[in-house]
């Protein structure tokens, strides 16, 4: 009696061991660099505030925000009023149709296209070497080199610009 039991254990403990084994591991694809890079080009082109700054890390959307601010207060001490809650309402505009229609009606176009010449990889940080191609309807065509840099965040498995620079 004690051995089949015994076989009995053996037997659940032998299939128990075999069948986790054999599930299926759910695989975490790690997020590309690029991909990053691309949503920034996307929401570029198609005017999307938080787009692009869902693309920045916390430092430069800091930054860019001081850019902002800063503009914003210089444009209002030339005009003589306060226009910071017009630019408070430019995401309610676009969501409108308002600034496509403004665009539209004075031939107003732009396209950023970015193109990846090179990714590097170490640890959390990554460079990629591009060239920008943007084409507005204003000054025409032309294009830079730049090197973005960009911080992986593990919490949220995705990568994030964190600067850039000349190459």
């Amino acid at each position: 009696m004690n051995k089949k039991k015994y076989l009995v254990g053996v037997l659940i403990i032998s299939l128990l061991i075999f069948m986790s084994g054999c599930m299926p591991v759910k695989k975490i694809n790690k997020a590309a660099p690029e991909d990053t890079l691309l949503a920034f080009e996307k929401a570029y082109n198609e005017l999307d505030l938080d787009g692009m700054k869902a693309c920045l890390d916390e430092n430069l959307n800091s930054a860019a925000g001081d850019a902002v601010n800063f503009g914003i207060g210089l444009i209002s001490d030339i005009a003589g009023m306060d226009i910071s809650g017009l630019v408070k309402l430019f995401p309610l505009m676009q969501k409108s149709g308002l600034v496509d229609q403004y665009m539209k009606e004075n031939d107003i176009s732009f396209q950023l296209d970015i193109e990846v010449l090179n990714t590097s990889i170490e640890d959390n940080t990554a460079v990629v070497d591009t060239v920008l191609y943007l084409n507005t309807s204003t000054d025409g065509s032309g294009y830079v080199g730049c090197v973005f840099y960009l911080t992986y965040m593990e919490d949220a498995n995705e990568w994030l610009i964190s600067g850039f620079s000349e190459p």
